[in-house]
Order: C-alpha cells, then structure tokens, then sequence
C-alpha cells in the first residue's frame, strides 16, 4: 500500500484544462503526518499559553500581595520607631522622677533584656534586611522585647508611686519656697 500511486486530478473552473499529479502513498502520508503534527503542536501550544496567562494573571496577584506587604511592614516599622521614643521618653521621665524623689537609681531596670544597646534605632538595624519574613520575625521579636521593657517600666511607675505615698508626709511638710526675711 505504501509504495501505490495515487493519482490527483485539478480542474480549473472556466478554461476547461486539468492538471494531473502523481503522488506515492507514502509521500501522502507523510503531508498527513505534517498536518495533525502541526495540528498537535498548535493545541499543545494553545494549552501551554492559556496555563502561561493563568500562571501570569496568579504572578501578579502574588506581586500585589507582597506589595501590600511591605508596605504594612513598612507602617509596622514606623509604628515601633514611634513606641520606642515613646518607651525612652517615658524611661528617661522616670529616672528624672527618681532623681526628684531621691529614690536609688540602682533599683532601675535593664530594659535590654536581648543585649545589646536599650537605646538602638529599630530603623538602621532591621529595615535594610530584603527577607519579608526574617523582616517579620525580627518586627515580632523587638515587639515582644518593647512588650517587656513597657512592663518593667510599669513596675517601675509603681515603686515610684509606692515611695511618693510613702514619703507623703515629708514631702507635704517640705517647704517649697525660702522662708520670709
């Protein structure tokens, strides 16, 4: 069968003439093989672009995402900075209390209880890190360490309040201005 001939016949419409060609089966074959190869390759194409369009439409919702993100760690970040010139503001309030009340300035607590600086700029040590996750894990550990220092500055608060109420009566009876000449 494959090495028949087959014979094709054209007919051109108004000037009656035909064109004859022969063609062996095998060569037939092969231009059928072309054509559902090509058909093939056209639908493997088709179905490889349509999951491209869907991975790309999922790629940029994931940008999106990690846009938003950052820009919350971003706010995050600035939220901290803020508590903790407003922890230091406190902690420095209370050490002028101290100083005021004559309490000992050795009963202060550390507030570093991670190491390092208690006055450290959260800004240069963790915003320069491209990880979002080590980012978050670092925002999380120096808010539990903030959490810390603001208890200890509460327990603080409460000694000074215990020793004014202790020392009332002295401070009561203390003269605030120079005696009359």
């Amino acid at each position: 069968m494959l090495f028949r001939k087959y014979h094709i016949v054209v007919f051109r419409e108004k000037q009656g003439s035909c064109r004859k060609m022969q063609l062996r089966a095998w060569l037939l074959l092969g231009v059928l093989a072309c054509v559902v190869g090509l058909a093939a390759g056209n639908v493997f194409l088709f179905q490889h672009y349509r999951n491209y369009n869907s991975l790309e439409h999922q790629l940029s919702a994931s940008e999106r995402t990690v846009q938003d993100q950052k820009t919350q760690l971003l706010s995050l970040s600035q939220k901290i900075v803020t508590l903790q010139k407003d922890l230091t503001r406190i902690q420095d309030f209370d050490s002028k209390l101290r100083v005021m009340i004559n309490l000992d300035q050795d009963n202060t607590y550390e507030s570093s209880s991670k190491g390092g600086t208690p006055n450290a700029d959260f800004s240069k040590d963790y915003l320069p890190l491209h990880r979002q996750e080590l980012l978050a894990r670092k925002m999380h550990d120096f808010l539990r360490q903030l959490n810390v220092e603001a208890r200890l500055e509460e327990v603080s608060q409460q000694e000074i309040l215990q020793q004014l109420r202790v020392n009332r009566e002295v401070l009561e009876s203390t003269p605030s201005i120079w005696p009359v000449t």
